[in-house]
């Protein structure tokens, strides 16, 4: 992007004019370091460590998705009049509501929601696995659903929402929907404060994780068979969709749903 000015009042007349345009935007500066192997390496591991590095003068997320884990990414920058766009390509979300994009965001814009506001993907595909993590950007007040599964029956599986006392709350119905093995867990941190925080759920198949603002948070089990750690697995249902936002008064930015638990270095 750029500006210039230019003006002639003569009919019929060329000129030859020099147009001055001050760039206000560049690339991101984006580094591999060590201990990433260097340029032309063949190596015949496994596995291979990467160091990624980004600079710029806004706001820019940097990560390695060499495994294709990474199943959506809604940036909340990318959309129209009808739609959020997932970054990958594969999962739009649909705005219902008065759901608005807003630029004060904690990574360029964000969308805004209240009361039955919210982004919904219908017949959204899981894999039906036990491992799996969700990471977003918030800035709620109590009672905000952050994120939610709906199913077939008209039930919610899966969500994380503000509790009234500002807690983040994890619910996951019990196998087929009933509520009988249901878990509600809760975290210990005050969220309701008008700050922007970043929370990830993750569960590597044996137990979940509530990270808030990247410190993993005690988990108070309140309900249910513990701390299982099953995600996806018992999902013998079909899923009507995903939903991002309702209920409450919330900024909600830069989503990711990975198909794999993230590391607390993550």
């Amino acid at each position: 992007d750029g500006y210039s000015s230019y003006s002639n009042s003569s009919i019929n007349v060329t000129d030859n004019v020099q147009i001055n345009a001050q760039l206000t935007d560049y690339a991101p500066a984006v580094d591999f370091e060590s201990p990433t192997p260097s340029d032309g390496t063949s190596i015949t591991e496994t596995s291979v460590y990467v160091n990624a590095s980004s600079s710029d003068s806004g706001n820019v997320s940097t990560f390695i998705d060499f495994d294709g884990s990474l199943v959506s990414w809604w940036r909340m920058d990318d959309y129209n009049s009808t739609n959020v766009h997932d970054y990958t390509g594969r999962n739009n979300l649909t705005i219902v509501g008065d759901a608005s994009y807003t630029a004060s965001g904690k990574m360029g814009g964000a969308f805004e929601f209240e009361n039955n506001d919210y982004l919904i993907k219908s017949t959204y595909e899981f894999s039906n696995s036990s491992i799996g993590s969700v990471a977003a950007w918030v800035k709620a007040s109590t009672g905000t659903h952050i994120f939610s599964v709906d199913t077939s029956s008209g039930g919610v599986y899966v969500w994380f929402y503000m509790g009234s006392s500002g807690n983040i709350y994890f619910y996951k119905r019990g196998t087929g929907g009933s509520g009988g093995d249901s878990v509600v867990a809760s975290t210990t941190i005050n969220l309701n404060d008008s700050m922007w925080h970043h929370i990830a759920v993750t569960s590597n198949d044996t137990s979940y994780f509530i990270y808030i603002d990247g410190v993993a948070d005690p988990i108070g089990w309140t309900s249910g068979n513990g701390n299982s750690g099953d995600w996806f697995g018992d999902l013998n249902y079909t899923i009507n969709g995903i939903r991002i936002g309702r209920n409450g008064n919330s900024l909600i930015d830069d989503v990711m749903i990975f198909n794999r638990s993230l590391l607390a270095a993550e």
